[in-house]
């Protein structure tokens, strides 16, 4: 009988490369948080006092309109 062979034998790149590739991709990921978070802590902060509209809803009797268009 022929015996099939089924796998490469002492290939050692089919489990070195897929390990190299997540590693660099690992760096490369960490290494963006990093820089995003120096270049937010490098950026003023927002303001403190209330924004108009903000945080609120508006309906048309806040504007003065009593028509309901739904």
């Amino acid at each position: 009988m022929d015996r099939i062979q089924l796998a490469v034998p002492h290939d050692y790149l089919v489990g070195a490369v897929p390990l190299f590739v997540g590693i660099v991709l690992v760096v490369i990921l960490v290494s963006a948080v990093a820089i995003g978070r120096r270049v937010r802590r490098r950026q003023p902060p927002p303001p403190r006092t209330p924004q108009p509209g903000a945080g609120s809803w508006h309906t048309n009797r806040d504007h003065g309109a009593d028509t309901d268009r739904g």
